[in-house]
């Protein structure tokens, strides 16, 4: 026998009706959504982490700037939010870093300068969210990169 689609077998090996696999593949896909947070503001960490976790994003929060590579390494995310501070130097230069040794990784600035929708392009950041944030600004950003 052969199966035209993989929802067929998994219906066939289960014995479960379409309809309940309808949305098999949309599990799939939002299971596979990896997101690095790293911000030094514990309360924003923790809120991002639970809004995107709660929207079925696999986030792994991260505090401090020296540990995100270590945590790309481990965690293979496909977005990475950074802090980008006020000044901008240490988070621009670490997105300098990530784009040279993980370039499908797209990194997004999370600051509250008044100026980042000028200065994140010339920090090599993909794009970048406000703080404070908007939810639904949050996901758009996010959309295009995952």
């Amino acid at each position: 026998m052969i199966f035209k689609r993989l929802s067929d077998l998994i219906l066939l090996y289960l014995d479960i009706s379409s309809n309940a696999l309808q949305s098999f593949p949309d599990l799939i896909f939002k299971a596979m959504k990896k997101v690095i947070v790293q911000d030094t503001n514990y309360d924003l960490l923790e809120t991002m982490t639970i809004i995107l976790e709660q929207a079925s994003y696999e986030v792994l929060p991260v505090v401090h700037y020296r540990d995100v590579i270590s945590t790309i390494r481990s965690f293979s995310p496909h977005v990475v939010l950074l802090d980008f501070r006020l000044s901008g130097e240490e988070s621009a230069a670490l997105c300098i870093i990530i784009k040279k040794n993980f370039p499908q990784i797209a990194v997004i600035a999370l600051s509250c300068n008044l100026n980042i929708h000028l200065e994140y392009v010339k920090a090599g950041f993909d794009d970048y969210i406000s703080k404070p944030f908007d939810i639904d600004h949050l996901f758009g950003v996010l959309q295009k990169f995952v």
